[in-house]
């Protein structure tokens, strides 16, 4: 059994100190700590073996002198890290993007006969450690298809000086490497296009680059070299973009025609605000892999990932995709070592047209619909009207639900608690340490004075409004949101989630920023029937399969242009007696509303088979819908959609 020693760091004397115990371990006796003391004590405990280490490394400096300098440079990677987005890629990733990368590449036979003669040139323009790298060199694929020992030449480039080092050290034994400590979007602090020239001249790059494999920084900051990005006129750098479409953009730029890129990127690929990108890919590439792996393959990382490999240069219109999602199931047997990436491909992907993708509206990557739920889809978006012709909408107070206010001693006014140690009024601008303000609650559990009832996303089910919190008021520089917005009935839909949890509020509560709050601005028809039609299962089919959003992941959300853009049929053309039954149920639901009853399996069958009636969907669309809730993960929203099954919906229908 390693034994353990407590080291004792005094941060003014650098002392060590040690007393030793019967059972092995350092008894300690530290010194009060506080952040502001110029004599402070650490106690940490190690492994005789670690200890053992540290002992051959640090050499004539003092033992507490190496800790503190190892721990110093760890904390400055730790933050440079973060400022440059550096994710390292899992080898087991690695190697499977690798080796679709290079099959994509090698399936068309003039690649092999090109690289008969010719250089196979692959870059990472953000190599890290050389995890991507080091697995394509290795890949049987490519032994397969070309002599490596004659005719790849490798090229890694990051920002990060160390990772350089790494890599260098890491493929040694491959004669065919070549580095570059550079800005892998702007080189030698130069505009790309420039910067590019300059580092393929150095590099003695001929013939461009026919492979680019790389998992870019994601989120980076670009602070420090905003100025030459903007210069470099990327299409993608407006709006909402991520760093790593700005590294797709520069790919495409440098790979050559008929060249293959395969990149790991944040899964917001699928996400509304990223249409540039997939207009860009669908666009400039012919698309040849499609993945969603979700979150959990990278460690400390919560954040889901997409792979996107594509050919630079047109496809036609019979050119198919393939679509993978990793299920939630094989993404745990992965990761356990129980199965493989290609194994659970085998089982789950299909092919799309890239013309549909193309075709859809914001040119969404709706990989979860294949052939089977294709024509129930596109039964539903043929419906040309949307909820904004009846509904407008709006969100409530800018403040989360734990209620924390901070006030600014300049103009004494009262804004969210921000996360950060110094705090920016956001009215009058000035700044203070967060310690040196006023600080104060204004949600509570209970009733106080000159307080409102209020509605956060957690209080919102399906068919169900639960409040059980009060605001106050009067704290002048919080933005309340002027008081008509929270009086009359509205549809409440919180904001975060899988599907759309929706009710209606007949009480006038207020409701903070994560809950969306939406009224009839045509009154012609009830505002139950919007709201019946939110909680469907169709809705719930619709929204996850445009999205992809069916499982669990750290930020789930619907936005409100999602819901205003719900299409729905032109109402005008409905029969009679259609009418009729729409105004039969939406007093039924507006009565069981109010009553706050739960919703009996009965009338939800009866408004889900009028929802079927007012689209125009038969049975076999139900069952294509329950076909995607059964693929969604087991999550509480979704239990609440099993609890009736498609025969009870079209019980006695014809």
């Amino acid at each position: 059994m390693a034994k353990n020693f407590t080291v004792i760091y005094d941060r003014k004397n650098h002392k060590d100190n040690f007393l030793y115990y019967h059972n092995d371990t350092i008894a300690i006796n530290t010194k009060h700590m506080t952040r502001n003391s110029d004599n402070v004590q650490i106690s940490i405990t190690v492994p005789k073996t670690l200890l053992d280490n540290i002992e051959d490394k640090r050499k004539s400096v003092s033992r507490s002198t190496y800790i503190r300098d190892v721990l110093v440079n760890s904390e400055k990677q730790t933050s440079l890290r973060k400022i440059n987005g550096a994710v390292y890629t899992p080898k087991c990733l690695a190697e499977y993007v690798a080796d679709k990368a290079l099959y994509y590449y090698f399936s068309n036979k003039s690649n092999i006969s090109l690289h008969e003669n010719n250089q196979f040139n692959v870059i990472d323009p953000a190599c890290g450690d050389g995890e991507l790298l080091y697995a394509l060199s290795n890949s049987s694929i490519l032994n397969e298809n070309i002599d490596s020992t004659k005719h790849l030449d490798l090229f890694g480039i990051d920002i990060d000086e160390t990772a350089i080092h790494k890599i260098k050290t890491r493929l040694t034994n491959y004669h065919q490497l070549k580095t570059e400590h550079a800005n892998g979007l702007c080189p030698y602090n130069s505009n790309n296009k420039d910067g590019w020239l300059k580092l393929n001249k150095k590099l003695d790059v001929k013939n461009g680059y026919d492979l680019i494999i790389a998992n870019p920084p994601w989120g980076a900051s670009i602070d420090s070299y905003e100025n030459l990005v903007r210069a470099s006129n990327f299409s993608q750098l407006s709006g909402q973009f991520d760093t790593s479409d700005l590294f797709i953009e520069s790919a495409l730029s440098i790979v050559r025609d008929g060249g293959i890129i395969a990149f790991i990127i944040p899964d917001s690929l699928f996400s509304q605000e990223r249409d540039k990108l997939r207009e860009l890919l669908l666009s400039k590439t012919k698309i040849h892999f499609i993945g969603r792996f979700g979150e959990k393959l990278f460690e400390d990382v919560n954040r889901a990932c997409a792979v996107i490999i594509c050919e630079k240069g047109k496809s036609d219109s019979t050119h198919d995709i393939d679509c993978f999602r990793l299920s939630v199931e094989y993404r745990k047997l992965i990761l356990a070592g129980n199965a493989t990436f290609k194994l659970a491909e085998e089982k789950l992907s299909h092919k799309v047209e890239q013309s549909r993708f193309l075709n859809n509206k914001n040119y969404l990557f709706n990989i979860d619909i294949d052939s089977n739920l294709e024509n129930t889809f596109q039964a539903i978006t043929s419906h040309t009207d949307n909820f904004a012709k009846y509904l407008t909408s709006t969100r409530g107070v800018e403040l989360s639900k734990k209620g924390h206010i901070i006030n600014c001693a300049e103009c004494n006014l009262w804004s969210p608690l921000p996360s950060k140690d110094v705090f920016l009024c956001p009215k009058c601008k000035s700044s203070s340490l967060e310690i040196d303000c006023v600080k104060d609650v204004i949600i509570h559990k209970q009733q106080e004075k000159n307080s409102k009832n209020l509605v956060v996303g957690e209080h919102i089910q399906r068919y169900s409004i639960q409040s059980d919190l009060w605001i106050e008021t009067t704290r002048d520089g919080i933005k309340y949101k002027d008081e008509s917005i929270y009086t009359g009935d509205k549809i409440l839909v919180r904001k975060t989630g899988i599907g759309i949890s929706a009710s209606i509020d007949y009480n006038n509560f207020m409701t903070n920023q994560v809950v969306y709050i939406f009224k009839l601005h045509n009154r012609t028809f009830p505002l139950e029937l919007f709201s019946l039609i939110l909680n469907s299962r169709m809705a719930f089919f619709f929204i996850a399969m445009s999205n992809g959003e069916i499982e669990w992941k750290s930020h789930p959300y619907v936005t409100q242009g999602q819901i205003l853009n719900f299409p729905i049929p032109n109402f005008n053309n409905i029969s009679d007696q259609l009418l009729k039954k729409i105004s039969i149920l939406s007093n039924k639901l507006k009565s069981n509303l109010k009553s706050k009853e739960s919703l009996s399996n009965t009338l939800d069958a009866q408004l889900e088979y009028l929802v079927a009636e007012i689209y125009g969907l038969t049975k076999k669309d139900y069952l294509s819908i329950y076909k995607a809730i059964d693929k969604s993960q087991e999550l509480l929203p979704v239990k609440a959609l099993k609890s009736i099954a498609v025969s009870d919906i079209f019980k006695n229908k014809a």
